[in-house]
């Protein structure tokens, strides 16, 4: 927000059936591209729920920059997919907007864009980003939680 430079974006699902379905349609990609890549698609136990998948990662990232084809992912994680074209498919959240935004561990980061709503942006979120301050909301996951915050605090 501050200097117009967009790193990434981070692209959410709705529906967890799509998002087993776009998992497993880059995980193929990646692993006929680069047949040495040790990474798992599963399926979990139906009481957990029909769609519920996991990546499986022993290292718990993958990255390969090589080639050109849009279609093969450079990054697997066993939360997330990084694609050529700077989007990030990430599959620990799904649900909607205000659900999976209420998640994020950072004010600065509880933005998004659907076609349905447009571009929903809030008053914390933007004065978080302009005064450059770090606030932590709280997450399910606080250890990943510090290292992003240690990220951030590198970048400025």
């Amino acid at each position: 927000m501050r200097d117009g430079k967009t790193k990434d974006y981070d692209l959410y699902l709705t529906n967890m059936g799509a998002a087993r379905v776009l998992a497993q349609f880059y995980i193929e990609k990646f692993k006929s591209a680069y047949t040495d890549a040790n990474v798992q698609f599963n399926r979990l136990r139906p009481d957990i729920g029909q769609d519920a998948f996991e990546i499986h990662i022993p290292d718990g990232i993958i990255i390969k920059n090589e080639g050109t084809d849009l279609n093969v992912p450079t990054c697997i994680t066993n939360t997330a997919i990084s694609l050529r074209n700077r989007v990030q498919i990430i599959f620990r959240f799904t649900g909607s907007p205000e659900d999976v935004t209420d998640k994020f561990d950072f004010e600065h980061t509880r933005c998004w864009y659907s076609k349905d709503t447009g571009l929903q942006v809030n008053r914390e979120a933007v004065e978080s980003a302009l005064s450059r301050e770090l606030i932590y909301t709280g997450s399910e996951y606080p250890v990943s939680s510090m290292m992003r915050a240690k990220r951030f605090v590198d970048r400025g």
